[in-house]
Formats: structure tokens, C-alpha cells, sequence
């Protein structure tokens, strides 16, 4: 995740919402320590249970990012963490049995964003999404 992309959307007067991976270390860790203690600005719980063999559940949280990049090089870019929960349950097709999975990711944002935005921009890059959002229910935490 270089700068130059986060200088880049802001030269363009775009807003740039950037998936955090572990090849930042310091700045993943700021970033789950900000999480873990401070409460979310906004918050929104997505269920897609109309899917064939699985079911999920999303809590996505938007947290301000100056806790953790205040002091750094990635102040004047960052102004929004995204937390993306994901709580999955699968059918086996073998047993008939659930299995779950679960996974947490962060996300960086360039903007102040509301969790709607962000929850709708994760999904669609990711082209999760195959049927229209009928079959997802929101419902808004904050």
C-alpha cells in the first residue's frame, strides 16, 4: 500500500478506501489497538442468508484513523479505518453440517465515510455481490 496511491486519489479528488495487509506491521497493529479500545463512529450489521449453502454475516465498524496515524507518515492520507467482520456459515454438501469460518479485515479510507458507504464499497470491489442486494438485510448499529 504505497503513498503515492493515497497522493494520487487526493490529487484527483477521489476517495480511496485501500485494504491494510500485513506487510505493514506497525501501522496493522496501531490500527487493531485503535479498534480494540476506542468505540466505532458508525457501525452497520449485514445478514445474507438467501444465498445457496451460505450464510453471513458482516459487522463493518468506521473508526477515526488519527489514534493510529497521528505522528506518522500516513497522517495527512488517512482519515478513516474500516473493521469488516465476517462470520460465514457453509453447508457440506458430504454431511449436510454448517461449517463455520470467520475472519476480521481492515480497511484505510482516505475520507470520513459512514459504515453504509463503506460496507457497499468493500463488497462491490470484491464482486461478492452476483445477485442484486434483495437478498441482504441491514440493520444500522449507530
Amino acid at each position: 500500500m504505497p503513498k503515492k496511491t493515497f497522493e494520487a486519489a487526493a490529487l484527483a479528488d477521489a476517495h480511496l478506501i485501500v485494504q491494510l495487509k500485513d506487510n505493514q506491521p506497525i501501522l496493522c497493529q496501531k490500527v487493531e489497538a485503535v479498534c480494540a479500545a476506542a468505540e466505532p463512529l458508525s457501525s452497520l450489521r449485514t445478514v445474507d442468508e438467501k444465498r445457496r449453502n451460505r450464510h453471513e454475516t458482516r459487522v463493518i465498524a468506521v473508526f477515526d484513523a488519527a489514534p493510529a496515524v497521528t505522528g506518522t507518515e500516513w497522517a495527512p492520507h488517512v482519515s478513516a479505518i474500516i473493521k469488516v467482520e465476517r462470520q460465514v456459515n457453509t453447508r457440506q454438501a458430504a454431511t449436510g453440517l454448517w461449517k463455520p469460518s470467520s475472519e476480521i479485515s481492515f480497511y484505510l479510507s482516505s475520507r470520513p465515510v459512514a459504515a453504509s458507504v463503506a460496507a457497499d464499497a468493500v463488497r462491490k470491489h470484491w464482486g461478492i455481490e452476483s445477485a442484486p442486494q434483495a437478498h441482504e438485510r441491514e440493520v444500522h448499529m449507530n
